[in-house]
């Protein structure tokens, strides 16, 4: 069974609208919140099973107006059929079934469910019109899971001891204490990871090294310039450890002057006289050695 067209008379927020041209294999009815979605969903619920109540405990009364329901159009073995439900004093309202030509099928609800192939409402709503409501209960619903595995050939229960086994194989340890795939990997990944963050905080270091480095080439300078005063105070002191003695003798010829009661610009100046005459007499030796006078 495949659906062609369906048009809603009236159901919930949606009034005289029809979707047609509908593609045999899926579509994707896109709205934004409180956009009618699921009540587009409902729609199709009911008018394969009736106006009972939902789930939610909504009936999805008109609120634009129209008529409560529509017609469904489908596909079925090469024929083209008209499901229609409109809401009478039944809680699941007056069906009916035409074919291509108008004629209508006198037991309307075992031709439906011969379009159903027997499908419960509670299975097409659990397999195949679910919403998010319905999902919290999907995996606990048995018929589900047998009608999921039945197109396999796989049984339940032989299903889950296989899944138990793969479980074992992949996470659990053996007897001898050898652990299996999934948490060596695990570890693996925990190494990785770890190697990684090292990895990460390499770069950091690597900033924080390059500013000691600048910090230590300051030092370094700051200590060529210490080392180069020092070495000047050095020269200065040998200097002066030099100039000493010579120094001291100038002192103790100034205490031998006081001692004459001769200034000391007295004594330079007789040293200057002394050394005049001693050059006046070396003139007068060399005049009398020349054989000219």
């Amino acid at each position: 069974m495949i659906f062609k067209r369906f048009h809603i008379d009236g159901f919930g927020i949606w009034s005289d609208q029809t979707f047609d041209s509908l593609d045999p294999g899926l579509n994707i009815f896109v709205a934004v919140n409180e956009g009618g979605k699921t009540t587009l969903m409902n729609f199709v619920r009911a008018m394969l099973y009736g106006f009972r109540l939902s789930r939610s405990g909504n009936r999805y009364e008109p609120l634009r107006g129209g008529n409560h329901g529509g017609y469904l159009e489908i596909h079925d073995n090469g024929k083209t059929f008209r499901i229609t439900r409109t809401e009478d004093d039944s809680s699941t309202g007056d069906l009916q079934i035409t074919d291509e030509s108008g004629n209508e099928f006198p037991k309307p609800e075992d031709t439906l469910t011969k379009f159903l192939n027997g499908t419960s409402r509670e299975l097409y709503e659990d397999v195949f019109a679910f919403g998010l409501s319905e999902l919290q209960g999907f995996l606990g619903n048995d018929e589900i899971l047998k009608a999921g595995m039945a197109t396999s050939g796989i049984e339940p229960r032989g299903f889950l001891e296989s899944l138990e086994a793969k479980r074992d194989m992949y996470f659990r340890k053996t007897a001898r204490g050898k652990s299996r795939k999934v948490p060596d990997l695990l570890k693996d990944i925990e190494k990785l990871q770890a190697k990684i963050k090292h990895l990460e905080e390499r770069p950091k270091d690597y900033s924080r090294l390059l500013d000691e480095r600048e910090l230590l080439k300051a030092d370094l300078v700051a200590l060529d310039d210490e080392l180069k005063e020092s070495r000047d105070k050095v020269k200065t002191a040998e200097m002066h450890k030099n100039a000493w003695p010579s120094y001291k003798d100038l002192l103790n010829a100034e205490s031998a002057l006081k001692a004459f009661n001769v200034s000391t610009g007295e004594a330079k100046t007789a040293e200057k006289i002394h050394a005049q005459l001693i050059e006046e007499l070396a003139e007068k030796e060399r005049e009398l050695q020349d054989p000219k006078n």
